[in-house]
């Protein structure tokens, strides 16, 4: 075992009747819809002093390997993937009357999510393969590994750290997000490159770091961490494993979507490009360049600031995330990088000349999954303890309060697709990504794309059916005041502004033909 995964802390497990979560729809691509399944059992929610996930036992991790089923087969592709999933848990206040993000008694129910309630989480699954997927391609082509951790929670963490909002609770979201959530990670990692990561001769296979929102977050630490030079990886004889040169040899590279990768950076854990460098880190500036970092968010404009709205709003809530000042934009049209050029030597312009085409984009790719049961893959607990449709990336979309039937016993606000006067209906098509069988759309010459100031700006005006805006997922659907998707055919709707579920989805095929692309530069080094 790692030594720093040998830590030990007081347990203090609270039951709670059913689900309590009150879903914040900023990352949830998913939600039930349909289906009657049975009621699950109590969840305990999580104090931060519960201890550390023990990554040696196989139901602490969503996917290890060429995973294809009930069981775990040896390793057999040459590169590895490790995945860090975003956010998708959003917990309702503790006290009801402080709902107020501003308010300085507003304390979420749990900062984290345990392992028991993520192991349920059926939207894990389905940032898996809605994002992951991008990377594991052809099945056996790629070793994908995502760990499970105790993930801090969304809509508490980021107003508190990024916006400075209800300075009473910074403490609490620094510890939730990196002594909690960081902490599961890290011992992931380590015990990935200690157990997992060899070739059939022992030797380190290269690999590929991907994260989206939060996770990308977390794997920015990595890199600042783990691939420093005074980083060692010993084993309980004191015998080195790895260190941080080595690992920086080994990296393909990094995708950290969804986060603002920035120059600089005022508060600590400093995931810039200023601290990043010193790591001979660098921003990726052409499509085959290898050991770099990959980042955008998108969004309709121009960055320096986010267009992302709280859901539902709440009074004097700022944006929620992503796009921040002095960041990077990487186009996965053109594989061009722009942002501010006085610390990476690669980037010389903050916008990139001109916007690549929507003909540059080889397909955008949205998933509908049906009847995912979280403990399937496991080989742990009987099938029935949780068993609904997921809700589809593309709509049209009515609220759970107009479908009361709809889901009832689900986890977060169910939603069922409803009619939509004069909105084209996706066609789902049973495909294979990989080895996985889903329902998916796919939608070549989707959307054009320029990175302009920070942010990878695109014309939501522009995209074509079933997946034109009001097809999105809320709030991506609607610039309404209370993003309320039953405005979606008001004909004053205007598009939300900001696509950040969507970061993988829009540009599916030019990730996948990039991360081929990227191997295949690496292996001829």
């Amino acid at each position: 075992m790692i030594e720093n995964q040998n830590r030990h802390s007081k347990l203090h497990l609270v039951k709670c009747v059913g689900f309590v979560i009150a879903i914040l729809m900023i990352q949830l691509i998913v939600a039930c819809g349909g289906g009657n399944p049975a009621p699950p059992a109590p969840i305990a929610t999580l104090h931060q002093d519960e201890p550390p996930i023990d990554y040696s036992q196989k139901p602490s991790w969503r996917r290890l390997g060429n995973w294809t089923g009930l069981v775990d087969p040896a390793p057999i592709a040459p590169v590895d993937v490790f995945f860090l999933y975003p956010s998708t848990f959003f917990p309702g206040p503790s006290d009801p009357v402080h709902t107020g993000l501003s308010d300085p008694l507003n304390t979420p129910i749990s900062w984290n999510q345990s392992l028991v309630l993520a192991q349920m989480d059926p939207a894990i699954e389905a940032h898996v393969y809605s994002k992951a997927g991008v990377f594991f391609d052809e099945a056996g082509k790629t070793n994908l590994y995502v760990p499970f951790y105790r993930q801090a929670a969304g809509n508490y963490v980021l107003p508190a750290l990024l916006y400075h909002q209800n300075d009473s609770n910074r403490f609490n979201a620094t510890k939730a997000l990196y002594n909690t959530a960081y902490g599961d990670v890290s011992n992931a990692f380590e015990y990935y490159l200690a157990h997992y990561n060899k070739d059939p001769n022992g030797k380190p296979r290269p690999f590929i770091l991907a994260g989206h929102s939060q996770g990308s977050n977390l794997l920015l630490k990595l890199l600042l961490d783990k691939f420093s030079d005074t980083y060692v990886l010993k084993d309980p004889d004191g015998n080195t494993i790895i260190d941080g040169p080595t690992l920086r040899k080994q990296l393909i590279a990094a995708y950290a979507i969804g986060w603002s990768v920035t120059s600089v950076s005022s508060d600590w854990p400093y995931l810039d490009m200023t601290h990043l460098k010193e790591n001979n880190l660098h921003i990726c500036n052409k499509a085959t360049q290898t050991g770099c970092i990959v980042t955008y968010n998108t969004q309709q404009d121009a960055g320096d600031f986010s267009q992302a709205k709280v859901y539902p709003n709440q009074p004097g809530s700022p944006p929620t995330g992503i796009v921040q000042k002095n960041a990077y934009s990487v186009n996965p049209l053109t594989w061009v990088a722009n942002g501010p050029s006085d610390v990476d030597p690669g980037v010389t312009s903050e916008t990139e000349q001109t916007q690549a085409a929507a003909v540059n984009n080889l397909g955008a790719l949205f998933f509908k999954l049906n009847t995912v049961k979280p403990y399937w893959h496991l080989g742990l607990g009987p099938d029935d303890q949780f068993d609904c449709d997921l809700r589809p990336q593309l709509g049209p979309f009515t609220p759970l309060a107009l479908a009361p039937d709809n889901c009832p016993n689900c986890p977060g606000p169910a939603t069922g697709v409803a009619a939509s006067p004069g909105v084209v209906q996706p066609s789902w098509q049973l495909s294979t990504i990989a080895n996985w069988s889903s329902f998916n759309v796919e939608i070549n010459h989707y959307t054009g794309a320029r990175n302009m100031r920070g942010a990878l700006v695109i014309d939501p005006s522009a995209l074509p059916a079933p997946g034109n805006y009001k097809n999105l997922n809320p709030p991506y659907n609607t610039n309404d005041a209370d993003n309320n998707p039953l405005n979606v055919n008001d004909p004053n709707n205007q598009p939300p502004g900001w696509y950040h579920n969507y970061d993988y989805s829009f540009f599916w095929r030019n990730l996948e033909k990039n991360a081929r692309d990227r191997i295949k530069a690496y292996s001829e080094k």
